[in-house]
């Protein structure tokens, strides 16, 4: 079983140009069994795109065995996710110590 791993975007905004580097990055952190927490407490704006992606690597990672949580996501973000129903297919929580009491130790990368 893979090491469970938080992420943190960095980027404000997961539209246009940045969403391509995003899926790369993420999808190398595809891999059987893994637990993906996604910080997102630092992104303003999302498109369809971003929130492709965002869905591309939680099929993947379900496909495997694994999950992805969404944690700190501001307002606008939250909307739109619920929007597009994401929040039916992968976990949203307001905040790491939220999200932790389900998920047990964790490890960091950035």
């Amino acid at each position: 079983m893979s090491a469970d791993i938080i992420f943190v975007i960095r980027n404000a905004s997961l539209q246009g140009s940045t969403v391509k580097s995003l899926r790369n990055e993420l999808r190398g952190l595809v891999a059987p069994g893994r637990k993906l927490t996604l910080h997102m407490s630092g992104v303003e704006s999302v498109d369809t795109q971003g929130a492709g992606v965002i869905l591309e690597i939680a099929r993947k990672l379900r496909e495997m065995g694994g999950s992805v949580r969404l944690v700190g996501l501001q307002g606008k973000v939250v909307a739109f996710f619920e929007l597009l129903r994401m929040h039916r297919n992968i976990e949203i929580y307001g905040s790491h110590s939220e999200a932790f009491a389900l998920a047990g130790s964790m490890t960091a990368a950035a």
